[in-house]
């Protein structure tokens, strides 16, 4: 992380040994008389002052004084250029006042030439802070970082990595030392800085049994004896061309500012919201207070993936405060390594008091089964706080054993602790069953059993579940791992999925063996083609052999894109993948398609299908009807493109795998009925001709004449359309739409009905008829030369209240059924 640094450990003694003069020379330093102003007049070059503290800065030492209230703390300024240290040192002349700040300039030795760096120091009173900062002029390429280093007693507490109390490198946005009742934090404008501690030669090791560690696992207080540390800014990167690749770090693009900010903070709790202040970061509050110990605690803020962001100590049973950013999302108390209270979700800002209880709690067990089968089922768990108890956090949002408040069980059965309060304990399998649910009470020293029984009473032979877009490591941009993708897609009741890692060709065959699950979830291998330099769009292709190179996605054309992909002939579907997403993403938006247009449009259009529902969408339909009409209109122009919905999950937690899904329509001796396989060419086929249909709720069956979705139907127009609606109990449907050549020609309200979870009564087939919301015939009267139609079913009630973390307002759409006079 410090490359280049430990070879200047001389230097650093050096550097060491100079804090015990710095006193010195300020007290020859503090002043200097101005030409002409009479002999009391000064101008002080070398202090700035911030709401609590004096702050005193010793150029030719590179010295940094923070004077507060009785106690004086040492800093020690250095530049770290090209890899090799500079200590901070020039006359006092050249230190001059520019406002409420202090500037100054000093030429360093580079490689190859000297580089001009301006400094400056500046106050900030509303944060309680001053940064010290440098801008850096040069003509070759150079990297450049500021550099501070202290001795004293304290861990060093680093957001998103854990704390330091005995010797070790961690980097974060923000680092706090932790010493007495006026801690400092230190940060920086331009990103993360980088913190290394060290032990000093021949010190006895300090960490005992209530030492914290590291990886921000459940540490105590600690303490370091007088330990050397140091901290180094965001790295300047001169003179160098701007990263194009879109996984390559763009942290290192060029730019000539670099600086450390230092919250002098007034408590353990303010000094957080000091420094997010003087970073500009917004923040929001939190009231907590801990029960059920009685000794020295800490609270611990973590962000969604998990990292601890935040560490305070608080008092027992006593009111604490603390600012932070929303991002800060799950919190737990600690006393020592070994006591701990159960994470829990609390979003800044709430107004209600955070509770964390250390005091002992109780366990649950959890056990799913099909209500019909009696057989152990793959499901996700929802444990859901009521009556004042807060949601539990059993991991970070990318792992399926513990994302937030949700578990997804393999093996149905799920066992873990939990803090003393009332829960609701639900399961779900999927749009297709039932969601059982109970609200328990867990006691102290308890154990408490649950047995959720889901029933599928949406039956659908015939159809077989689709995830078509969906993503796990080694996509750069999510962490969860393909194992823990798999299990997600199961316990949602998908049957058939496709791994589309950008610009890496995805194989679940490996984590369904290790799983067991080679028999409930078929797949094939496929790729999302993610282009840059240009950009011109994301692209699903499916499926593609795992040998043999990669489609073109870097400087490369559309044509070649295309023509690559029908290298595979009628055996693979090519899509285009979120056509409206912004910020130089979506094809449709790259290339300026208008669907008022009455012309074909001049952008390509050799790909099978369109991802017209695409999962980051879910919490918003009118981006999802926009797409529709930009298919509709495609339609109109004489295309034949399927229209398809992928979850796009990049997450455990959010955006859930399986919602929205594409339903594929198959013979169903071909769709699998949980002991025959699925036959994946005929799924492949089937969404390459538009035979299926794309839902988060309803399932919306069309029939014309016996023609279906992705059927032509030959002969005069037709007057009636066969329409079928089904939705599991807990899903909302109240409006059906048929739509001819892109205008609504029919209507018909569903009936709202009360939405349930819970034991699901009555016999299957009982069940299965509840789940049909309307069937009937609905009058057609179609203008001349209608070429298409297609079912639509909208829900109004979102399913978030139901499926945490999903402000899903329920949609299903049928693919068109071909009018052909």
């Amino acid at each position: 992380m410090l490359s280049g640094m430990r070879s200047e450990d001389t230097r650093l003694r050096a550097l060491a040994v100079a804090l015990v003069t710095g006193l010195a020379t300020y007290a020859v330093l503090a002043g200097e008389r101005v030409p002409g102003a009479g002999p009391r007049k000064v101008v002080d070059r070398t202090r700035v002052s911030t709401r609590t503290a004096e702050v005193v800065f010793l150029s030719p030492t590179g010295e940094l004084l923070i004077k507060q209230s009785e106690r004086t703390r040492t800093l020690h300024l250095s530049t770290v250029l090209d890899g090799r240290v500079h200590a901070i040192g020039f006359p006092r002349s050249l230190l001059k006042r520019d406002g409420d700040q202090l500037v100054g300039e000093v030429k360093l030795a580079g490689e190859g030439e000297d580089v001009l760096a301006r400094f400056a120091l500046k106050p900030d009173v509303p944060s309680d802070s001053v940064e010290i900062s440098a801008r850096v002029d040069a003509r070759k390429p150079h990297t450049f970082r500021l550099r501070a280093d202290w001795i004293e007693q304290g861990a060093v507490f680093v957001s998103g990595s854990g704390v330091l109390v005995d010797a070790g490198s961690a980097q974060g946005r923000i680092a706090i030392l932790e010493h007495g009742d006026h801690p400092l934090a230190f940060t920086s404008r331009e990103g993360e800085v980088d913190v290394t501690l060290e032990r000093p030669e021949g010190a006895p090791d300090p960490r005992s049994d209530d030492a914290a560690t590291a990886d921000g696992g459940a540490p105590g207080v600690g303490r370091a004896q007088g330990h050397h540390a140091s901290l180094v800014s965001p790295e300047i990167v001169l003179n160098r061309v701007e990263a194009t690749d879109p996984h390559e770090d763009l942290a290192r693009a060029p730019r000539n500012r670099t600086g450390l900010v230092i919250a002098i903070g007034g408590s353990a709790t303010k000094v957080w919201g000091q420094a997010f202040l003087a970073i500009g970061q917004k923040t929001e509050g939190v009231g907590a207070r801990v029960t059920g110990t009685h000794g020295p605690t800490l609270m611990y803020g973590l962000d969604l993936e998990g990292k601890p962001r935040v560490r305070v100590p608080v008092v027992p049973d006593t009111r604490v405060q603390v600012d932070v950013p929303i991002s800060v999302v799950s919190w737990y108390a600690a006393l020592g390594s070994s006591e701990t209270s159960a994470p829990v979700r609390f979003v800044p800002g709430t107004r209600h008091d955070l509770k964390l209880d250390v005091a002992p709690g109780g366990e649950l067990k959890v056990h799913v089964v099909d209500g019909d089968t009696k057989q152990p089922l793959v499901a996700r768990v929802i444990v859901h706080g009521v009556e004042g108890t807060l949601d539990p956090t059993f991991g970070p949002d990318y792992r399926a054993s513990g994302a937030g408040p949700l578990v997804d069980v393999l093996h149905g059965e799920f066992v873990t602790p939990l803090p003393q309060g009332r829960y609701r304990i639900a399961a779900t399998h999927g749009l297709e069953w039932s969601i059982d649910a109970e609200t328990i009470e867990i006691l102290p020293g308890r154990s408490r059993s649950v047995e959720l029984a889901l029933r599928r009473v949406v039956p659908t032979p015939g159809l077989v579940g689709c995830d078509l877009h969906v993503h796990a490591r080694p996509s750069f941009d999510t962490p969860v791992s393909q194992e823990d993708r798999v299990l997600s897609l199961v316990s949602a009741g998908i049957e058939f999925a496709v791994p589309t890692e950008h610009n890496i060709v995805g194989d679940y065959t490996p984590s369904l063996s290790v799983l067991g699950l080679g028999t409930t979830l078929f797949s094939v291998p496929g790729v999302e083609i993610t282009t840059y330099n240009p950009r011109l769009g994301h692209f699903g292709l499916f499926p593609y052999p795992t040998t043999g190179g990669l489609p073109p996605y870097r400087n490369t054309t559309v044509g070649a894109i295309f023509k690559h992909a029908r290298q595979g002939g009628q055996t693979r579907v090519l899509q285009v993948n979120h056509p409206r997403l912004p910020k130089g993403i979506g094809y449709f938006q790259l290339h300026g398609f208008d669907p008022k247009a009455t012309s074909r449009p001049s952008m390509r259009t050799e790909f099978d299908a369109v991802e017209v529902y695409n999962g980051y969408d879910l919490g918003d339909r009118g981006r999802v009807e926009a797409v529709m009409r930009d298919w509709f209109a495609l339609l109109n122009l004489g295309y034949r493109f399927a229209a398809t919905g992928s979850s796009d999950s990049h997450r455990i937690q959010y955006q859930w795998a399986g919602y929205p899904r594409t339903l594929a329509i198959v013979d169903p001796a071909q769709g699998g009925d949980g002991t025959s396989a699925v036959d994946t060419q005929a799924v492949v086929l089937a969404i390459k001709r538009g035979r299926s249909l794309v839902t988060t709720g309803p399932i919306v069956e069309l029939q014309v004449d016996k023609t279906g979705p992705g059927e032509e139907h030959t002969g005069p127009l037709p007057e009636v359309a066969h329409v079928r609606v089904l939705a599991a109990p807990w899903v909302d449907v109240t409006r059906l739409e048929i739509v001819a050549d892109g205008a609504v020609v029919a209507e018909q309200a569903i009936p709202s009905q009360p939405l349930t979870i819970g034991d699901e009564k009555g016999t299957l087939d009982e069940a299965a008829a509840r789940a049909v919301r309307y069937e009937g015939e609905i009058k057609l009267a179609l203008p001349p030369k209608t070429k298409w139609i297609v079912a639509v079913a909208r829900g109004e009630r979102k399913l978030d209240d139901i499926l945490p973390f999903m402000p899903i307002q329920p949609l299903g759409f049928t693919n068109p059924v071909w009018l052909k006079p």
